[in-house]
This record gives structure tokens, sequence and C-alpha cells, in this order.
């Protein structure tokens, strides 16, 4: 039943092709956690394999089905810049005050990134630099922020 609910969804999504900006296409995991996806990137929902497959134009991210609520089409209500006390993110790293920060790094398709963070002067600093182009999800201690590297 699941996997005849996705591939007419897959139907659907391959029908809505052209996409205004500021669209976005939601996948809600059982946990309600989601994820998004711009339209304008022009993502491909496939599914094969038990797994729910989005290509977009920069990055390609693979789901367990059985993980995978719904998928939504909406509005992306707002981008802002998230300002967080004593943390300072430039394009190649991240410093936070003080030397007990619980950082974890997310590509796209879930896989923990590892990271190698170093004390410098009562200050944490995370490098950016080995990371390749994408998506990615900063998890600091506790409040999960979205980063592009171009």
């Amino acid at each position: 039943m699941k996997r005849l609910f996705f591939t007419c969804l897959v139907f659907v999504c391959a029908v809505v092709a052209f996409a205004d900006t500021g669209k976005s296409l939601f996948v809600t995991f059982t946990d309600n956690t989601k994820i998004e996806f711009a339209l304008v990137e022009t993502p491909v929902v496939t599914v094969s394999d038990n797994s729910l497959v989005v290509a977009t134009t920069s990055a390609t991210a693979t789901y367990p089905l059985q993980k995978v609520s719904m998928l939504t089409y909406g509005t992306t209500t707002s981008i802002r810049k998230v300002p967080i006390d004593g943390v300072n993110i430039t394009p190649n790293r991240i410093v936070f005050n003080g030397t007990a920060q619980q950082v974890r790094i997310f590509a796209l398709d879930g896989s923990r990134v590892e990271i190698d963070p170093v004390v410098v002067n009562g200050s944490t600093v995370v490098s950016l630099d080995k990371l390749p182009r994408g998506i990615y999800i900063i998890s600091i201690n506790g409040k999960s922020f979205k980063i592009i590297r171009r």
C-alpha cells in the first residue's frame, strides 16, 4: 500500500514540473522531522529498492521508505539569518565562545560528517574547509541550522 502511495506521489511530482521561487518540496519522516528541497533546484523524486530518492541539481538524498511519512509541496515561509549567541559562522569555519560545545554536522542524506574541533584561546573552532560542496545540517547544542557550502 505504501509503495502504491509513493508511486502515485512520484507521478504527481513529475506532473508538477514548473515551480515559482519560494516553493519547496517537503519530505516528512515518521519522527515528524522535515527536510526541504527548493523547487528551483528541480527535485526529481523516485522510489527504488524500498528507498525514496530525491535528486536535485546540487545533491542526491536517499531515505528508507519505511521512515518517510509524507511528501508535500508548500511555500517557504522565510529565510533569515538566525543569530546564535556566542557563535560566529563564516564560509570556512565556525567559532564558539567556550570549550564545552556539542557540534554535529550531517550531510543531506542524513549521514554524520566527522569533524575535528580545535580549542584556541578559550574558543572552539570547527573548520569547514574539508567539506565538499553541498547542503549540510549543523547541530549546535541542540539547535539545528542548514548551511550551503558552495
